[in-house]
């Protein structure tokens, strides 16, 4: 029985609805990673300041910070809807308004990220650049083949984390969304079914079916790892 209503139209949507937001987690560390290499600049002026600066999202409120994007995205009078017109609404659209989660998402999340990665390469030791520098190598081959290998463990965590924190988003769905069902995910599903209309069973159900899915996911992501993750 269970099997059948999970089967439905609505929690399939939902669970298109958060691989469709996964998307935004390798984007927001490639983010995370281009501000990082800007900022581990030491030449580069204020570079406390910026990092202070783009660290501010992270440990800003969840729901303060849905609520001020979603008067961004608002296509009467947000800034959003002032630069590409007003005739596009963002937070009813069902792709714009995925879109508009992912941008939020990868503005979000790039503080945490830079500051992950920038510790990382604040750790890659010296001898590394120099011995590149005596053969020659140009600013683009350092990074590729010494900076970018020696983050793949940074990567790696960033990548488990941000896997299992897509999969269990909420919020988005809730505040950013206001319950639209294009932007309804997998948590969403189980909050409105288990909590607002009592439908304990199918949101159990549902619940199980995630933590199993976000367990096997994590299981092959370590049992890849070996493969690409540097070990010292």
């Amino acid at each position: 029985m269970f099997t059948n209503k999970l089967l439905a139209d609505s929690f399939k949507r939902a669970v298109a609805n958060t691989l469709w937001l996964l998307l935004g987690v390798p984007a927001g560390m490639a983010a995370g990673l281009a501000v990082a290499h800007l900022l581990n600049d030491k030449t580069l002026k204020g570079r406390q300041f910026f990092r202070v600066l783009m660290y501010l999202p992270a440990v800003s409120g969840a729901v303060a910070l849905n609520i001020i994007w979603r008067y961004i995205f608002n296509s009467e009078f947000g800034v959003v809807g002032f630069l590409f017109g007003h005739d596009k609404y963002w937070l009813s659209d069902k792709v714009l308004l995925k879109l508009a989660i992912i941008v939020k998402g990868i503005w979000g999340g790039m503080g945490g990220t830079m500051l992950l990665y920038l510790a990382g390469m604040q750790n890659i030791s010296s001898t590394y650049y120099e011995a590149a520098d005596i053969d020659g190598a140009s600013r683009a081959k350092k990074f590729f083949a010494i900076t970018l290998p020696m983050l793949t463990p940074v990567t790696f965590y960033l990548l488990v984390m941000g896997l299992i924190g897509g999969l269990q988003s909420y919020t988005e769905s809730q505040v950013f969304a206001d319950g639209v069902k294009e932007g309804q995910t997998i948590v969403f599903f189980i909050w409105q079914r288990g909590i607002s209309n009592a439908r304990y069973g199918i949101a159990s159900a549902a619940s199980i079916l995630l933590a199993a899915v976000i367990m096997i996911v994590t299981v092959i992501q370590f049992r890849l790892s070996n493969k690409w993750v540097y070990e010292d």
